[in-house]
């Protein structure tokens, strides 16, 4: 405003045409601007993603057998036969418990605390509610399990080593002794055969 009240309208025009010119400058930016925006993402863009630390868990079946709690992962069972009739072999050593029909074929089925030397041979098999139909390498063989507990997940990391009378074995932290197929088809075939 002039001394005199009246407003100085060329002045007015001039601010705005100056505020204008900043406007459309800045919509349009300098080649030198651009590059430095482009660097800024090319940075941004090439650094590394930091992703979570993933856990590696393990389906396990959990089932008693001999009155002790065992493990076993998923991927290695071929099926659960309920209420299974098993035929006893004559003279079979206490780590047979006999053999059964599957799908027209013998499988022979392993007493596992037997097999593992967890009770003395003479010692009979406890009651049997199933048998868990493991492969491994183009074979099967089952196991003796009085009862399946459940199907649980477990973090691969916290799962230890047991202690050095159960080679290949690990255990979780609620006391489940999990079982290494490799190692049961190791101790199996390396103790007698049919």
């Amino acid at each position: 405003m002039t001394e005199t009240g009246l407003r100085d309208w060329d002045a007015v025009r001039r601010r705005l045409e100056a505020a204008e010119r900043a406007l459309s400058n800045s919509a349009t930016p300098t080649r030198e601007e651009m590059d430095r925006v482009f660097r800024k993402r090319a940075e941004e863009l090439a650094r590394p993603l930091s992703l979570p630390a993933k856990t590696r868990t393990e389906n396990i079946l959990v089932f008693r057998a001999g009155g002790m709690r065992f493990g076993m992962p998923l991927t290695h069972i071929a099926e659960v036969i309920s209420h299974p009739k098993i035929s006893k072999v004559p003279g079979a050593p206490a780590e047979i418990a006999g053999l059964v029909q599957v799908r027209g074929e013998l499988r022979p089925v392993w007493n596992l605390p037997a097999l593992l030397g967890l009770y003395a041979q003479e010692a009979a098999p406890s009651r049997t509610g199933e048998i868990l139909l493991l492969h491994h390498a183009a074979q099967e063989a089952g196991v003796l399990a009085e009862a399946i507990e459940d199907t649980a997940q477990y973090d691969s990391e916290k799962i230890q080593q047991s202690p050095g009378n159960l080679p290949g074995t690990r255990i979780t932290n609620d006391y489940v002794t999990v079982l290494d197929v490799r190692t049961l088809f190791a101790r199996f075939q390396g103790s007698t055969t049919l």
